[in-house]
């Protein structure tokens, strides 16, 4: 039965819900996944997700999230295209005047796009 519940959370919540961080130390989760009582947390290694099943955290966290101005820089550009379609689309060049799927579907888009040119960069 208990297979049957990830199951069930896999498919339903992970999709929408995936951390990009490790509960325990912050660095960038991997697909190893604590779920208890509807709520899911990452984790880096095997190691940080048995900590975070016993409710440990690290004391001092020394990972945290940076921006690199200039992925972001080629992240943008990159959007731009599809910036200006869907301002077309929805009559305005203000995002938040657009419909939520348009702007999901954009924010997703220069997400994506500085992820990829991250990893190209660490694969460098």
């Amino acid at each position: 039965m208990q297979r049957m519940m990830n199951q069930i959370c896999l498919s339903d919540d992970v999709k929408n819900k995936r951390p990009s961080l490790c509960a325990y130390c912050h660095g960038l989760a991997s697909s190893l996944l604590h779920i208890k009582n509807g709520k899911i947390k990452g984790a880096c290694s095997m190691e940080h997700l048995k900590y975070i099943g016993e409710g440990k955290t690290m004391e001092q966290k020394q990972n945290f999230a940076q921006i690199n101005e200039e992925l972001l820089s080629v992240a943008l550009s990159d959007a731009k295209p599809r910036y200006i379609e869907l301002s077309k689309k929805n009559g305005s060049y203000v995002l938040h005047q657009w419909d939520k799927e348009d702007r999901v579907h954009f924010v997703r888009k220069l997400v994506s796009s500085y992820l990829v040119n991250s990893k190209a960069q660490a694969d460098e």
